[in-house]
């Protein structure tokens, strides 16, 4: 199992959550996942992190923080290539039974529809999709 690691710090915490800024170091550039875990845009990222050892952290305590690679790309598929495989058919089967103008309207309801599908079950997949936290301190 591949585990995608990146440096934070702890800046807030709340009763079973831990919310850590997340800076992109340069190694991102070798790593297999580049490109798709979200991290390697360079810029500076916060998570909450669902964790039962919540009170062992402070503000300010540098953390790592985990996912499993496998994980990510999971997300991948859920977020990015099954809208984009859903809205491509979806075009092409309506554009031989309507007018383009109808199909365009239909696909944009249909993918409406999926992200607000993705959104009801927000919290299962936060569940699938956690990260874990270990202090480095």
């Amino acid at each position: 199992m591949n585990i995608a690691t990146h440096k934070g710090i702890v800046t807030e915490i709340n009763p079973g959550q831990v919310r850590v800024k997340i800076e992109v170091p340069s190694a991102c550039g070798h790593c297999e996942a580049k490109g798709k875990c979200g991290f390697a845009d360079g810029k500076e990222r916060e998570v909450d992190i669902a964790t039962m050892q919540w009170e062992e952290f402070h503000i300010g305590e540098q953390v790592e923080v985990q996912i499993d690679q496998s994980l990510g790309f999971e997300a991948v598929l859920w977020a990015y290539f099954l809208p984009a495989l859903l809205l491509i058919a979806a075009i092409i089967l309506l554009n031989r039974f309507v007018a383009e103008w109808l199909a365009i309207i239909i696909t944009l309801a249909i993918i409406s529809c999926y992200y607000v599908i993705l959104y009801l079950y927000r919290k299962k997949l936060q569940k699938k999709f956690s990260f874990s936290i270990k202090s480095l301190e």
